[in-house]
């Protein structure tokens, strides 16, 4: 019982922060887009969703968490159910995010961990009415190595493959590629 109280609390305290800044976060990052991006940017919004990444900081130190805010955001006019589950992986694998993340070189690191998410279930779909939003906070560390010091660029693919026919839902499936951020680690 205290363990639910505690995980409604928590969502609560996120929607709360979340929503004094999602607007001015909002606009700011799409007046920002950057012009390659602008059609993938104009795809997922005619579909209603948009996937948007943030950090909780610009810079970190060597063996800190580098914490990742992912949102999953429904621009349309209609409520739409979607895999919530958030489950990171490498790109190709089981699991619904995927990071891309690269050095200042240009050198991609590679996804270090081995993940067995399997199959979502029916408590990983929910509802997005217009609007709303669904977020998840990711650390960076157990799935790529972040020992060195420098700039990195980090980009996320959503891909939800996963229907719901199954359990009767109409579940959106599709790709959506998210901003891309800049986050530094100093010593």
């Amino acid at each position: 019982m205290k363990l639910i109280f505690l995980r409604r609390i928590t969502k609560w305290l996120w929607f709360l922060i979340f929503a004094a800044l999602v607007p001015s976060f909002l606009a700011f990052s799409l007046l920002a887009a950057p012009v390659n991006n602008l059609g993938k940017n104009l795809n997922s919004m005619n579909s209603g969703l948009k996937l948007e990444i943030a950090t909780t900081k610009p810079t970190y130190r060597i063996g800190e968490d580098v914490i990742i805010r992912v949102f999953l955001f429904n621009f349309g006019n209609d409520s739409v159910i979607v895999n919530s589950r958030l489950a990171l992986n490498g790109a190709g694998f089981p699991g619904e995010l995927s990071f891309d993340v690269l050095e200042s070189s240009g050198n991609s690191i590679p996804f270090n961990a081995r993940v067995n998410v399997g199959k979502p279930n029916a408590a990983d779909f929910s509802t997005l009415a217009p609007s709303h939003f669904h977020g998840k906070q990711i650390k960076l560390q157990p799935y790529f190595s972040m020992e060195k010091i420098g700039q990195f660029k980090l980009k996320a693919t959503y891909t939800n493959k996963w229907t719901g026919e199954e359990m009767g839902l109409k579940v959106w499936t599709g790709n959506l590629e998210s901003n891309t951020i800049l986050f530094q680690v100093e010593n």
